[in-house]
């Protein structure tokens, strides 16, 4: 890249890099580094989509080198871990959820990848509120297609925090992301609130001690009727939920469970009828 430039970051210690966009470049990795060569053990590394990082790690009053790199779509690779696919529903699009733990090129944050049938293009679309030691929450192994194609549906579940009582925490529910042309955007959040078990059933997953309140934490996501409905296995709250995708409501659920002791089946697929009826 050219027209690197260096600025003073927004705290002590943090440094602001920006430069040219390159042609035809998917992303950019940043490097600094007390050695001019690049050595040390303490080379700082970052990734980004954007013109502008701000590095952070450094040490005040120390000189520094850094570097840009420019990535293209050959160059980058998918991310890890992909444990569901849906397609489109006009056969498309096959895309894929990433919930392990991130490479180098997604910055360390799950994903959603797209694969394009048509073309054979590759591309992967990075989860901000899944990075790496920062997040609370995870994608899991739900993924859905509306019946228009023209929306996503993925299961994040937490069970650190629940019911995403601190700044940027989501706790559990679905994410919802806009679809078109093989490009994906999120949109919204319908959250899920813990589960008001059956009279006598009790958990442990909240603070360790029996409660009647059970973490949901979405599993699969099937999608059907008109007006369009959501299924959602609730993997620790051995339920299967109705949801409404538009209001984020849930209308009805079914109890799973086969013991007092709540998770006990884990609800983690579903499969629906051709007609619709039965699932």
């Amino acid at each position: 890249v050219t027209n690197v430039q260096l600025d003073d970051g927004s705290n002590s210690g943090k440094l602001s890099v920006s430069w040219d966009a390159a042609t035809d470049a998917m992303l950019y990795v940043i490097e600094a580094d007390i050695k001019m060569d690049f050595s040390s053990d303490n080379l700082l590394k970052g990734v980004t989509t954007k013109t502008r990082k701000e590095i952070d790690g450094l040490t005040p009053g120390t000189t520094c080198w850094v570097r840009v790199f420019a990535a293209d779509r050959e160059e980058v690779g998918p991310n890890s871990e992909p444990v569901s696919m849906a397609v489109s529903p006009d056969h498309r699009y096959v895309v894929t959820v990433n919930d392990g733990y991130g490479t180098f090129e997604s910055n360390y944050e799950q994903s959603l990848a797209v694969y394009d049938t048509k073309s054979g293009v590759l591309e992967d679309f990075p989860e901000a509120r899944t990075a790496l030691r920062v997040g609370h929450q995870t994608l899991f192994s739900g993924l859905a297609f509306s019946q228009d194609g023209a929306h996503l549906y993925a299961s994040m579940g937490s069970i650190t925090d629940p019911e995403g009582k601190r700044k940027g925490d989501t706790g559990n529910g679905i994410v919802v992301y806009k679809f078109a042309a093989g490009k994906i955007a999120p949109e919204k959040f319908l959250p899920l609130p813990l589960e008001s078990l059956a009279p006598g059933h009790v958990t442990r997953l909240i603070g360790e001690r029996d409660g009647g309140k059970g973490i949901p934490f979405p599993a699969a996501i099937a999608v059907l009727g008109s007006p369009e409905r959501l299924l959602v296995a609730g993997n620790l709250s051995d339920d299967v939920l109705v949801m409404d995708p538009a209001t984020g409501q849930v209308e009805k659920r079914f109890d799973l469970s086969e013991s007092d002791a709540v998770p006990g089946t884990y609800p983690i697929a579903l499969a629906v009828a051709p007609d619709g009826k039965r699932a």
